[in-house]
């Protein structure tokens, strides 16, 4: 078992109590006011939630406003959101196939775009991306892939879309025969000085990552160097890329992920912002939190400090909101705001809402969003037992 890429922990969860036709009405009422304070609150209601309950919300709008949501959002904010919003709304297969569909269709092919999606989604996920794909441009993935992309991404691309090395449920507990992946590394490294480039691109691009990281492994004892040192010398462009990024994500996801991000906000641009965008809404839910450590223990930093500081002001608010990460101070504080008889008097509502604003600070948050998605939890809690809904 990868003891490194257990345990993983987004930032973003489902939200409980969650109304639909609330958070409907209430950015109805916000995209008329296109002011700046409307859009931050816009932001605050959609990183609140996770992506099913964004979903949801589509639903009751359409009803009673008989529009849809999505374009309302992408009307009534500047250019600049538009990627941030499209993130955000769509549902992770729609987003990652729109991006491999731009990323393929575009002037030039994005091949970084192409071995984050492809070589880095489970099964389930590429399955679902394969048949959107073909839904979109009447066009097979693997088909386009083929004629678009060429030479050595080509093939190591193929092979990950009909083998994923991630599977949908973790399976690095199962045995590894040993003798195999002896075998395996045998055949890349031949009877010849070089190594069999073609057993290189399909055994690493097949083989579900427990097993490819023991390879690595393996492959360091037998050869007497690392495997990446081999990709080094015998490919180059992005299928060496490729390979790298199978054989980095196997041996410890998040610390990969954590470069990837760390490499996006070194190099702005409008290429490294979509890259910043799409990781961290895409791993939001997922691993996030556990990619966010690795950051600090790589480089020293903080994450979220780095994207505030490297990043616009737009940018900053929804990375912000997007962290979402409740420290064990905060959670105090959830747990406290969790039982109503601890601070609920019904006969005076107003010292009910000085004690939950005492607790917030109390918990000190670390950021402002932080402190006002905690208020905001405050707020909503309080629904069911006949308080203001504005906290002094």
């Amino acid at each position: 078992m990868l003891a490194t890429n257990s345990a993983h922990r987004g930032t973003i969860s489902a939200k409980f109590p969650f109304y639909d036709d609330e958070a409907a009405d209430l950015l109805a009422k916000l995209l008329t006011s296109k002011t700046d304070a409307s859009k931050t609150q816009i932001f605050h209601i959609l990183t609140q939630i996770n992506n099913t309950q964004r979903q949801m919300i589509k639903t009751p709008y359409k009803i009673k406003y008989k529009k849809d949501l999505m374009i309302d959002l992408m009307n009534g904010l500047s250019d600049d959101y538009r990627d941030i919003i499209l993130a955000l709304m769509e549902t992770p297969t729609k987003y990652d196939t729109l991006q491999l569909v731009k990323a393929i269709n575009g002037t030039s092919i994005n091949e970084s775009v192409l071995i984050e999606i492809l070589c880095l989604r489970t099964s389930m996920e590429l399955s679902a991306i394969k048949n959107e794909y073909q839904i979109i441009l009447g066009n097979k993935l693997e088909n386009d892939i083929a004629t678009r992309v060429s030479g050595d991404l080509k093939d190591i691309l193929l092979i990950v879309i009909q083998k994923p090395i991630i599977a949908t449920n973790d399976n690095s507990s199962s045995s590894t025969d040993m003798e195999k992946i002896k075998q395996e590394v045998k055949k890349i490294l031949g009877e010849k000085k070089k190594i069999d480039k073609t057993a290189m691109k399909i055994i690493v691009g097949s083989l579900p990552t427990y097993q490819l990281n023991t390879l690595t492994v393996e492959y360091a004892t037998i050869a007497g160097r690392q495997i990446e040192q081999d990709i080094e010398k015998y490919f180059n462009g992005p299928a060496k890329k490729a390979l790298l990024a199978l054989i980095q994500y196997a041996r410890n996801s998040n610390s990969y992920f954590a470069d990837l991000l760390n490499s996006s906000l070194k190099n702005p641009s409008e290429t490294r912002d979509g890259d910043l965008i799409r990781l961290i809404i895409s791993r939001s839910e997922i691993d996030l939190a556990t990619i966010s450590e690795a950051y600090m223990k790589s480089y020293k930093k903080k994450l979220i400090e780095d994207i505030n500081k490297e990043c616009n002001d737009f940018h900053a608010t929804l990375w912000q909101l997007t962290k979402n990460s409740i420290q064990q101070s905060s959670a105090e504080c959830l747990r406290f705001l969790s039982k109503p008889s601890d601070w609920f008097d019904e006969n005076n509502p107003q010292i009910s809402r000085k004690r939950i604003v005492h607790q917030i600070h109390l918990a000190n948050p670390s950021g402002l969003a932080e402190k006002h998605l905690l208020i905001s939890l405050a707020v909503n809690t309080d629904k069911n037992f006949g308080m203001s809904r504005t906290l002094d």
